[in-house]
């Protein structure tokens, strides 16, 4: 009867070491399948979000593309205006050359009774307004007046995209609007 008995313990000393070993069999199984579709998904997630960021840079250089042809649209008829005047003021330039020589050295144009609405000029909000008028800039005839170290100093104040000046064309709006 031990014989027996012994055989039943190792019958089921065995059955259980298989059992054991096929949970960790199962169990590595699934955890492996659960790993592959975690990567998975996780790859899908990746491979969807660089879909978005490439279809947004699209959208952004079409915007940014329609914004230069608009602006070169809107920008062509300021420089006709800007060229006609250059012609016709050699003709008057000898007429005058006493009164040419004194406003260089006058001090910069006064201002206005009230400050001009700075937001008229192309590229300038309330912000920008508001931060133009913190730096002393109250007219369009301040602004049409500005040198390339003017346009320098004031973008230093502002302190927001370099070369906004010159690109978005202030001094020649502030001409024709001050003119």
């Amino acid at each position: 009867m031990a014989d027996d008995g012994t055989m039943q313990i190792l019958a089921l000393l065995g059955a259980a070491l298989a059992g054991f070993g096929l949970g960790v069999w199962l169990w590595r199984a699934l955890t492996l399948r659960d790993r592959r579709e975690t990567e998975q998904r996780h790859a899908n997630e990746v491979a969807d979000l660089r879909d978005r960021w490439q279809q947004a840079q699209q959208q952004l250089e079409k915007a940014s593309k329609s914004s230069t042809k608009a602006s070169q649209v809107r920008s062509k008829p300021d420089q006709a205006a800007l060229v006609r005047p250059k012609a016709q003021t050699p003709p008057t330039a000898p007429e005058k050359p006493a009164v040419a020589s004194t406003p260089p050295a006058a001090p910069p144009p006064a201002e206005p009774a009230s400050p001009d609405d700075l937001k008229r000029i192309k590229g300038v909000g309330k912000a920008l307004e508001k931060r133009l008028r913190e730096l002393d800039v109250r007219s369009y005839k301040q602004i049409a007046a500005w040198t390339d170290a003017d346009i320098e100093r004031i973008e230093a104040g502002l302190q927001s995209i370099p070369g906004r000046i010159r690109r978005d064309r202030w001094v020649e709006q502030a001409q024709k609007l001050a003119g």
